[in-house]
């Protein structure tokens, strides 16, 4: 396994939580941001952005529902949560901010999220299999 990509994983997730928790405290007070640090003062947090939210946050939850009525026996790291999630709001954004036909620019943000799930996989996928497999 490749160090770095262990070492990148740990900031890439330890700042997007220390984001996360920024961002749901200043909500607390009134301030409301959207990614990755923009302010809605005046204008309204994007509907596209929220509805690719919703729909990522709804798809997680119907994976992980069908994963428990199926009884599958996979266990799961909590890394795994953010990772699906990720996915699925990526995906989710994509066909949600080419129907809203926004701009390009819009869709660095799904990219970001597509690249961090990606090395989020790419990092702990070696972790996974000596953790499941021990014998």
């Amino acid at each position: 396994m490749m160090p770095y990509l262990v070492f990148i994983s740990r900031i890439s997730v330890l700042l997007l939580s220390i984001w996360a928790l920024y961002v749901t405290l200043t909500a607390f007070t009134g301030l409301k941001y959207y990614f990755p640090l923009q302010l809605a003062e005046t204008e309204a947090i994007p509907l596209h952005r929220l509805e690719a939210v919703r729909c990522g946050t709804f798809l997680t939850l119907a994976y992980f529902g069908m994963l428990f009525v199926l009884k599958s026996e996979k266990q799961l790291y909590p890394i795994q949560f953010i990772k699906v999630f990720f996915l699925l709001y990526s995906f989710s954004g994509f066909i949600l901010f080419y129907n809203a036909s926004v701009a390009f620019s819009e869709y660095v943000l799904l990219v970001f999220f597509l690249v961090c799930a990606f090395i989020i996989h790419v990092s702990t996928r070696d972790h996974l299999k000596k953790y499941f497999y021990k014998k």
